[in-house]
């Protein structure tokens, strides 16, 4: 039965005075539809052992009183051992029905006062959201409670959060997975941890961390897995950590795990001048490349991929620059190719790939459909792979050695973090509209705090 309901943190006073004065047992389906219960499974799915526990909080004035005292006092989980031992309590503390009066009288002005201070909005926070999918303009900022931890959660305060391609297609509804209504973007957040979960035991309230979580990064507070929640090195600051959840773990993973790099070989790194190519061109070269190979669209995004340590670079806005990929390589081809367009883009690449090459997909920034017919990869046993970086997220094996690994490659100097820009949190439709217009470079950051 442990974790099987949860208790909301807050209620409003209205539902407060109507708990708390209650003469009669509360039914559970009443509990339900005020919100007081809310069951991890959807309500057709709710099994009946749930439906007994509600009960037994509903059974009477009594258990209302105990239910109550847990609500407002800010608990937000319970198990069946913690209700029946706040049930136990609860039935002491009424043994005395002058006591019991008495401390009512006590409870409701305390409560009141407090119920009071929640609702000038203490536990409000900003965001931004969308409510139906289209272009930037559909970004609007709101006003919403703040999230309240669970289990292994932990509560971050944020102080920035990065902005990437991803957050674009979740607002378009073109995301790898679906993309829920209402939503709030945003999945790489970096901040210090305020409020945890009843099961935590990794990290404590005041750590600082960096997390890749799956949404509501737009926003002045965010909930992580713990797991999820890495505690940042003191030489990391918070912009530089935000820049390697998405970005950098993807180049990382994109090289090493997907794309299978050996020291000596050649990459080809497209939109080199972004966030994921300008971390990717740098740790090419740490993990022993011989060769990077770096494309954009304009002379000065090429010129920071070559600040980044790339060899040779191509403008690929130009005809036939497929044919330079193959010029520079004497003829054999690419290794292994980082591929985020889609498109024509795609297909070109595809041409560039050496015997045995890897072509790694991880985007479709195009939005346009591939089309290949394998039997092209036969014949010099040529692979097309993808990426999905939370895949890697559920194995902490991969994960956090390749996190540990980033920041101490920025601690020492050897990647060097490019920083597009730094937004207020606010403005995020605008820096959506400079993403899809590609003239953005390096990483993008919409700063919260």
């Amino acid at each position: 039965m442990e974790g099987f309901i949860f208790l909301p943190k807050l209620v409003g006073p209205h539902l407060a005075k109507q708990l708390f004065f209650s003469a009669e047992p509360i039914s559970a389906e009443r509990l339900y539809h005020l919100g007081v219960i809310n069951y991890i499974y959807p309500l057709n799915q709710l099994e009946e052992e749930s439906l007994k526990l509600a009960e037994k909080l509903a059974n009477g004035p009594t258990k209302a009183y105990g239910m109550m005292k847990k609500l407002v006092s800010h608990s937000f989980t319970a198990t069946l051992d913690e209700i029946l031992e706040q049930e136990r309590i609860t039935q002491t503390l009424m043994a005395s029905t002058e006591d019991h009066l008495e401390g009512v009288a006590a409870f409701k002005e305390k409560e009141n006062r407090n119920l009071q201070e929640i609702n000038k909005g203490g536990i409000k926070m900003r965001a931004i959201h969308f409510e139906e999918y289209g272009g930037p303009e559909v970004l609007k900022l709101t006003e919403m409670e703040r999230p309240v931890p669970t289990g292994h959660e932990v509560l971050i305060e944020i102080d920035c959060v990065g902005v990437n391609y991803a957050d674009t297609a979740r607002r378009e509804g073109q995301y790898v997975v679906p993309t829920p209504l209402p939503f709030i973007p945003g999945a790489e957040v970096a901040g210090v941890v305020v409020e945890v979960g009843g099961k935590v035991t990794k990290i404590k309230p005041g750590t600082r961390v960096v997390s890749l979580i799956e949404s509501g990064g737009y926003s002045e507070y965010a909930l992580s897995d713990e797991f999820s929640a890495i505690p940042l090195p003191d030489a990391i600051q918070f912009h530089e950590a935000v820049a390697l959840p998405l970005q950098g773990l993807s180049a990382y993973h994109i090289l090493k795990t997907m794309g299978r790099m050996q020291q000596g070989e050649t990459v080809l790194v497209h939109a080199a001048a972004g966030g994921v190519g300008t971390i990717a061109v740098q740790l090419a070269k740490i993990f022993g490349a011989g060769k990077v190979i770096a494309t954009a669209s304009t002379v000065e995004k090429l010129e920071l991929a070559k600040e980044m340590g790339a060899d040779e670079l191509i403008d690929y806005t130009k005809e036939g620059w497929e044919m330079k990929v193959r010029e520079v390589t004497g003829g054999k081809g690419v290794d292994v190719a980082l591929e985020m367009a889609g498109g024509d883009i795609f297909n070109k690449t595809l041409k560039c790939l050496a015997p045995f090459g890897r072509l790694v997909v991880f985007g479709n920034a195009s939005r346009k459909p591939y089309t290949m017919n394998p039997q092209q990869l036969m014949r010099r046993n040529q692979s097309v792979v993808g990426f999905f970086l939370p895949q890697i997220m559920k194995h902490p094996d991969l994960l956090l050695p390749s996190i540990q690994d980033l920041f101490a490659y920025v601690a020492s100097g050897e990647l060097k973090l490019t920083i597009g820009g730094i937004y207020p949190i606010e403005k995020a439709a605008a820096v959506h509209e400079e993403m899809n217009a590609r003239q953005t470079k390096g990483k993008l950051i919409l700063q919260v705090k």
